[in-house]
């Protein structure tokens, strides 16, 4: 009896952590759509430019919509659980932005939950920066720091994460 109870358990506790997994995973999956239009809003800002940015945030946004945070569980659920939510809130915020300055002030409200998504996630080919002028952080492909929150007059201005 103590041999099938410790097989079921193990089938129980394996099954759990399965589950877990393809829920994460999925999630992360259907977030490089996301990420994808994230990072071109993010290019535009630290080009100082607007052009085309309304167009990347609405199709950030679409993105969202296939987004599926049903299947997540365990000790990331509430922030993957939010994350939806908090990007949608931040890029229709964004959408209304009336000049550069204003579109980088939401631009950091964006940020917030794709940099926490980042750091439990970790996709390939980014990296989250911290600029202490703006005291914002932001998730960039390249290497080299690129701060969207003051352009080419502070374009090397933050580090890493």
């Amino acid at each position: 009896m103590n041999k099938l109870m410790f097989v079921l358990l193990l089938t129980t506790s394996l099954t759990s952590t399965t589950s877990f997994a393809k829920g994460e995973s999925g999630f992360n999956h259907s977030m490089k759509p996301v990420l994808s239009h994230y990072l071109n809003i993010h290019k535009l800002l630290a080009a100082d430019s607007r052009k085309g940015l309304n167009k990347e945030v609405k199709s950030l946004l679409a993105a969202m919509s296939y987004v599926n945070k049903k299947n997540v569980t365990g000790k990331n659920t509430k922030i993957y659980r939010n994350i939806k939510i908090d990007i949608k809130r931040a890029g229709t915020a964004l959408l209304k932005s009336k000049n550069l300055e204003d579109a980088r002030n939401k631009f950091s409200k964006l940020s917030e939950p794709i940099v926490a998504w980042t750091k439990i996630s970790k996709p390939g080919g980014v990296q989250a920066m911290y600029c202490p002028m703006k005291d914002a952080s932001w998730v960039q492909k390249s290497n080299t720091t690129k701060n969207p929150y003051y352009g080419r007059s502070m374009l090397t201005c933050g580090s890493k994460i």
